[in-house]
Protein backbone atom coordinates (compact mmCIF):
# COMPACT_ATOMS: atom_id res chain seq x y z
CA UNK A 1 0.00 0.00 0.00
CA UNK A 2 1.34 3.43 -0.69
CA UNK A 3 0.37 7.18 0.09
CA UNK A 4 0.71 10.84 -0.65
CA UNK A 5 3.71 12.10 0.04
CA UNK A 6 3.03 16.02 2.04
CA UNK A 7 6.18 18.21 3.03
CA UNK A 8 9.58 18.95 2.02
CA UNK A 9 10.89 15.43 0.64
CA UNK A 10 14.25 16.09 0.85
CA UNK A 11 14.63 16.36 4.43
CA UNK A 12 13.64 12.36 5.13
CA UNK A 13 14.73 9.12 4.20
CA UNK A 14 12.29 6.56 2.56
CA UNK A 15 12.90 4.38 5.09
CA UNK A 16 12.25 6.66 7.67
CA UNK A 17 9.08 7.99 6.03
CA UNK A 18 7.55 4.58 5.31
CA UNK A 19 8.50 3.49 8.39
CA UNK A 20 6.46 6.53 9.80
CA UNK A 21 3.35 5.86 7.16
CA UNK A 22 3.34 2.42 9.06
CA UNK A 23 3.24 3.64 12.24
CA UNK A 24 0.92 6.61 12.34
CA UNK A 25 -1.71 5.80 9.44
CA UNK A 26 -1.33 1.60 8.99
CA UNK A 27 -0.35 -0.31 11.89
CA UNK A 28 -3.56 1.92 13.93
CA UNK A 29 -5.94 0.40 11.13
CA UNK A 30 -5.05 -3.19 11.30
CA UNK A 31 -4.39 -3.43 15.23
CA UNK A 32 -5.18 -6.89 17.05
CA UNK A 33 -4.56 -8.58 13.34
CA UNK A 34 -1.32 -10.68 13.22
CA UNK A 35 0.67 -9.13 10.83
CA UNK A 36 4.40 -8.24 9.78
CA UNK A 37 5.06 -5.10 8.05
CA UNK A 38 8.24 -4.76 5.26
CA UNK A 39 9.87 -1.92 2.82
CA UNK A 40 10.68 -4.39 -0.28
CA UNK A 41 10.70 -4.16 -4.10
CA UNK A 42 12.24 -1.49 -6.19
CA UNK A 43 13.58 1.73 -5.11
CA UNK A 44 16.95 3.25 -3.71
CA UNK A 45 15.10 3.59 -0.42
CA UNK A 46 14.47 0.09 0.10
CA UNK A 47 18.56 -0.35 0.26
CA UNK A 48 19.20 3.08 2.26
CA UNK A 49 20.64 4.22 -0.70
CA UNK A 50 17.94 7.26 -1.43
CA UNK A 51 18.93 10.85 -1.57
CA UNK A 52 17.10 13.93 -3.03
CA UNK A 53 17.50 13.03 -6.44
CA UNK A 54 15.74 9.39 -5.86
CA UNK A 55 12.46 11.69 -4.85
CA UNK A 56 12.03 12.56 -8.53
CA UNK A 57 9.78 9.70 -9.12
CA UNK A 58 8.01 6.68 -7.90
CA UNK A 59 8.78 8.15 -4.19
CA UNK A 60 6.48 7.95 -1.33
CA UNK A 61 5.30 6.12 1.76
CA UNK A 62 4.97 2.71 1.19
CA UNK A 63 4.66 -0.60 3.43
CA UNK A 64 4.11 -4.36 2.67
CA UNK A 65 1.68 -6.10 4.85
CA UNK A 66 2.35 -10.11 5.58
CA UNK A 67 -0.62 -12.39 7.66
CA UNK A 68 0.08 -16.05 8.90
CA UNK A 69 -0.62 -18.55 5.25
CA UNK A 70 -4.50 -19.27 4.76
CA UNK A 71 -5.40 -16.30 7.32
CA UNK A 72 -8.35 -13.99 5.51
CA UNK A 73 -7.13 -10.72 5.23
CA UNK A 74 -10.20 -9.41 3.88
CA UNK A 75 -10.64 -7.36 7.66
CA UNK A 76 -7.25 -5.65 6.50
CA UNK A 77 -8.65 -4.37 3.21
CA UNK A 78 -11.18 -3.59 4.80
CA UNK A 79 -9.76 -1.38 7.17
CA UNK A 80 -6.99 -0.02 4.84
CA UNK A 81 -9.53 1.71 1.90
CA UNK A 82 -9.11 4.12 5.80
CA UNK A 83 -5.87 5.13 4.91
CA UNK A 84 -5.39 9.09 4.49
CA UNK A 85 -5.69 10.39 0.91
CA UNK A 86 -2.30 12.63 1.82
CA UNK A 87 0.86 11.51 4.22
CA UNK A 88 4.03 14.59 5.28
CA UNK A 89 3.34 15.66 -0.40
CA UNK A 90 3.84 18.20 -3.35
CA UNK A 91 0.61 19.59 -5.13
CA UNK A 92 0.97 17.44 -7.96
CA UNK A 93 -2.40 17.36 -8.79
CA UNK A 94 -2.91 20.97 -8.34
CA UNK A 95 -0.07 20.79 -10.76
CA UNK A 96 -1.52 18.12 -13.36
CA UNK A 97 -4.92 20.51 -13.43
CA UNK A 98 -2.69 23.58 -14.16
CA UNK A 99 -1.25 21.86 -17.10
CA UNK A 100 -5.11 21.03 -18.38
CA UNK A 101 -6.15 24.71 -17.96
CA UNK A 102 -2.92 25.63 -20.10
CA UNK A 103 -4.32 23.72 -22.93
CA UNK A 104 -7.66 23.07 -22.59
CA UNK A 105 -8.98 25.84 -24.69
CA UNK A 106 -7.36 25.76 -27.40
CA UNK A 107 -8.84 22.16 -28.67
CA UNK A 108 -11.82 24.22 -29.65
CA UNK A 109 -9.62 27.60 -30.77
CA UNK A 110 -7.40 25.62 -33.37
CA UNK A 111 -10.95 23.71 -34.84
CA UNK A 112 -12.76 27.14 -34.77
CA UNK A 113 -9.98 28.23 -37.10
CA UNK A 114 -10.28 25.26 -38.80
CA UNK A 115 -7.59 23.79 -37.91
CA UNK A 116 -8.47 20.16 -37.80
CA UNK A 117 -4.95 18.58 -37.44
CA UNK A 118 -4.17 21.32 -34.85
CA UNK A 119 -7.37 20.26 -32.73
CA UNK A 120 -6.38 16.69 -32.83
CA UNK A 121 -3.17 17.36 -31.62
CA UNK A 122 -4.26 19.56 -28.65
CA UNK A 123 -6.78 16.79 -27.75
CA UNK A 124 -4.34 13.99 -27.37
CA UNK A 125 -1.93 16.23 -25.51
CA UNK A 126 -4.76 17.30 -23.25
CA UNK A 127 -6.01 13.45 -22.62
CA UNK A 128 -2.67 12.29 -21.46
CA UNK A 129 -2.58 14.89 -19.00
CA UNK A 130 -6.40 14.03 -17.62
CA UNK A 131 -5.29 10.57 -17.41
CA UNK A 132 -1.88 11.46 -15.82
CA UNK A 133 -4.41 12.98 -13.50
CA UNK A 134 -6.26 9.66 -12.72
CA UNK A 135 -3.00 8.23 -11.74
CA UNK A 136 -2.42 10.51 -9.40
CA UNK A 137 -5.87 10.61 -8.04
CA UNK A 138 -5.50 6.62 -6.77
CA UNK A 139 -2.43 7.13 -5.93
CA UNK A 140 -0.68 5.27 -8.58
CA UNK A 141 2.57 5.36 -10.56
CA UNK A 142 1.94 5.99 -14.11
CA UNK A 143 4.46 4.84 -16.38
CA UNK A 144 6.15 6.04 -19.33
CA UNK A 145 4.21 6.30 -22.72
CA UNK A 146 4.58 2.46 -23.42
CA UNK A 147 2.27 1.32 -20.78
CA UNK A 148 0.96 4.64 -19.59
CA UNK A 149 -2.85 3.68 -20.99
CA UNK A 150 -2.37 -0.34 -20.29
CA UNK A 151 -2.13 0.84 -16.85
CA UNK A 152 -4.64 3.13 -16.57
CA UNK A 153 -6.71 1.05 -17.64
CA UNK A 154 -6.45 -1.41 -14.14
CA UNK A 155 -7.73 2.25 -12.93
CA UNK A 156 -11.26 2.82 -11.31
CA UNK A 157 -11.90 5.92 -13.03
CA UNK A 158 -10.85 4.35 -16.46
CA UNK A 159 -14.26 2.86 -16.52
CA UNK A 160 -15.82 6.30 -15.72
CA UNK A 161 -13.53 8.60 -18.18
CA UNK A 162 -11.99 5.84 -20.77
CA UNK A 163 -15.06 5.79 -23.37
CA UNK A 164 -15.15 10.28 -23.06
CA UNK A 165 -11.17 9.74 -24.18
CA UNK A 166 -11.85 7.62 -27.07
CA UNK A 167 -14.60 9.62 -28.55
CA UNK A 168 -12.74 12.77 -27.97
CA UNK A 169 -9.51 11.40 -30.04
CA UNK A 170 -12.01 9.70 -32.89
CA UNK A 171 -14.19 12.59 -33.51
CA UNK A 172 -14.34 14.19 -36.83
CA UNK A 173 -15.93 17.45 -35.38
CA UNK A 174 -14.18 19.87 -33.16
CA UNK A 175 -16.83 20.54 -31.21
CA UNK A 176 -17.40 16.34 -30.32
CA UNK A 177 -13.81 16.13 -29.80
CA UNK A 178 -14.71 19.17 -27.06
CA UNK A 179 -17.70 18.29 -25.54
CA UNK A 180 -16.26 14.24 -24.92
CA UNK A 181 -12.85 16.15 -23.08
CA UNK A 182 -14.71 18.37 -21.15
CA UNK A 183 -16.97 15.04 -19.87
CA UNK A 184 -14.19 13.66 -18.77
CA UNK A 185 -12.43 16.35 -16.96
CA UNK A 186 -15.62 16.63 -15.12
CA UNK A 187 -15.53 13.37 -13.74
CA UNK A 188 -12.58 13.68 -12.86
CA UNK A 189 -12.94 17.18 -11.54
CA UNK A 190 -15.66 15.20 -9.34
CA UNK A 191 -13.04 12.61 -8.35
CA UNK A 192 -10.77 15.39 -6.82
CA UNK A 193 -13.83 16.60 -4.72
CA UNK A 194 -14.43 13.52 -3.11
CA UNK A 195 -10.27 12.96 -1.55
CA UNK A 196 -11.81 16.17 0.34
CA UNK A 197 -8.07 17.64 0.11
CA UNK A 198 -9.94 21.20 -0.46
CA UNK A 199 -13.51 22.57 -1.03
CA UNK A 200 -15.52 21.38 -3.93
CA UNK A 201 -15.50 22.54 -7.27
CA UNK A 202 -18.43 22.59 -9.28
CA UNK A 203 -17.16 20.11 -12.23
CA UNK A 204 -19.51 21.16 -14.68
CA UNK A 205 -17.68 22.72 -17.93
CA UNK A 206 -18.34 26.48 -18.88
CA UNK A 207 -17.36 28.81 -21.84
CA UNK A 208 -14.18 29.66 -21.82
CA UNK A 209 -14.23 33.63 -21.11
CA UNK A 210 -17.33 35.15 -23.59
CA UNK A 211 -16.00 32.56 -26.46
CA UNK A 212 -17.95 30.13 -27.60
CA UNK A 213 -15.55 27.54 -26.47
CA UNK A 214 -16.28 24.97 -23.05
CA UNK A 215 -13.78 24.15 -20.47
CA UNK A 216 -13.87 22.51 -17.30
CA UNK A 217 -11.77 25.61 -16.32
CA UNK A 218 -8.71 22.99 -14.33
CA UNK A 219 -6.80 26.17 -13.29
CA UNK A 220 -10.04 26.16 -10.74
CA UNK A 221 -9.47 23.02 -9.17
CA UNK A 222 -5.04 24.37 -9.14
CA UNK A 223 -6.76 27.26 -6.93
CA UNK A 224 -8.82 25.49 -4.53
CA UNK A 225 -5.80 22.65 -4.01
CA UNK A 226 -2.98 25.37 -3.04
CA UNK A 227 -5.09 27.49 -1.23
CA UNK A 228 -6.22 24.43 1.47
CA UNK A 229 -2.72 23.83 1.84
CA UNK A 230 -1.34 24.24 5.51
CA UNK A 231 1.48 22.66 5.54
CA UNK A 232 4.35 25.41 6.25
CA UNK A 233 7.26 23.69 3.89
CA UNK A 234 4.60 23.99 1.22
CA UNK A 235 3.17 27.32 2.17
CA UNK A 236 7.19 28.90 1.67
CA UNK A 237 7.45 26.61 -1.63
CA UNK A 238 4.09 27.73 -3.19
CA UNK A 239 5.23 31.38 -2.20
CA UNK A 240 8.69 31.22 -3.67
CA UNK A 241 6.89 29.95 -6.95
CA UNK A 242 4.76 33.33 -7.38
CA UNK A 243 1.96 31.57 -5.68
CA UNK A 244 -0.45 33.84 -3.71
CA UNK A 245 -3.85 32.86 -1.77
CA UNK A 246 -6.53 34.37 -4.01
CA UNK A 247 -3.94 36.54 -6.49
CA UNK A 248 -2.00 34.76 -9.28
CA UNK A 249 -1.55 30.75 -8.63
CA UNK A 250 2.06 31.35 -9.37
CA UNK A 251 4.92 29.23 -11.07
CA UNK A 252 3.53 25.15 -10.42
CA UNK A 253 5.46 22.89 -12.62
CA UNK A 254 4.59 20.20 -10.50
CA UNK A 255 7.07 16.92 -9.85
CA UNK A 256 9.74 16.97 -12.66
CA UNK A 257 8.13 14.34 -14.92
CA UNK A 258 5.05 16.55 -15.25
CA UNK A 259 7.36 19.52 -15.98
CA UNK A 260 9.17 17.35 -18.51
CA UNK A 261 8.83 14.27 -20.51
CA UNK A 262 12.06 14.28 -21.89
CA UNK A 263 13.70 10.42 -21.74
CA UNK A 264 17.17 12.90 -21.89
CA UNK A 265 16.71 14.39 -18.70
CA UNK A 266 14.02 12.06 -16.55
CA UNK A 267 16.49 8.76 -17.16
CA UNK A 268 19.99 10.99 -16.25
CA UNK A 269 20.06 11.72 -12.69
CA UNK A 270 22.94 14.15 -13.35
CA UNK A 271 20.63 16.04 -16.00
CA UNK A 272 17.72 15.51 -13.83
CA UNK A 273 19.92 17.91 -10.69
CA UNK A 274 20.62 20.17 -13.35
CA UNK A 275 17.51 20.58 -15.19
CA UNK A 276 15.04 20.93 -11.71
CA UNK A 277 16.64 24.61 -10.15
CA UNK A 278 15.27 26.07 -13.37
CA UNK A 279 12.10 25.19 -12.44
CA UNK A 280 11.69 25.84 -8.89
CA UNK A 281 12.36 22.41 -7.60
CA UNK A 282 14.64 20.77 -5.64
CA UNK A 283 17.46 19.70 -7.02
Amino acid sequence: MTGRLEGDRGTVSGRDLSRRFYERAVRPLVSGVPHAAALLGEGSEVLGFDDEISTDHDFGPRVQLFVPPGFDATPIDAALRGLPARFDGFPVVAAGWLRVSQEEPFVGRTGGRGDDLGSRMLVARVARDLVRIGFLLERRWAPYGKWLTAAFAQLTLADQIGEHLHHALRATRWLEREAALCVAASHLAAATNRLGLAEPVDPAPRRFHSRDIHVLGGERLTRALTDAISDPPLRTLLTRLGHRPDGPLGHLPGAIDQATDSVEILTQPIRRRDYAPALGLRA
